[in-house]
């Protein structure tokens, strides 16, 4: 299915709500009032019917409905839509792996060693005698 990129102005709370869904995978719907179709700073993914029904609610300053399949937030997350900073995540995630294993190998190595250290000197782990 092909979008369209439209630009809106959403609340804090359609903002909140929009995320909270993508989170859950699942739907929702918003209501945007006339005031917030024109010159906003949110890009939105319409499809041809949904940008139709836009246009048409916008030139008669009607309340406009606007539902969002679960396909519709998989593809502004994907495109950074709304969720900039969630689209960024997985790359993020991807660049520090290596990091983050060697890290981990490092970590592995060194507890090892120290232990190998411990025992060797004599401090290692003791049993305790029980009395």
């Amino acid at each position: 299915m092909s979008y369209s990129v439209v630009n809106v102005s959403l609340t804090d709370g359609q903002v909140k709500k929009l995320k909270s869904k993508s989170a859950k995978e699942s739907g929702t719907t918003i209501t945007l009032k006339p005031s917030q179709m024109t010159g906003g700073n949110h890009k939105i993914a319409l499809t041809d019917r949904q940008i139709k029904h836009f246009n048409d609610a916008n030139k008669n300053k009607k309340v406009f409905r606007l539902e969002f399949s679960k396909a519709a937030i998989a593809h502004m997350i994907k495109s950074g839509g709304i969720f900039p900073l969630l689209a960024a995540i997985p790359a993020l995630i991807a660049a520090a792996a290596p990091a983050v294993a060697k890290g981990a190998a490092l970590g592995a190595v060194g507890t090892a060693a120290g232990m190998a250290l411990k025992k060797a000197t004599g401090k290692g782990y003791k049993k305790r005698e029980r009395v």
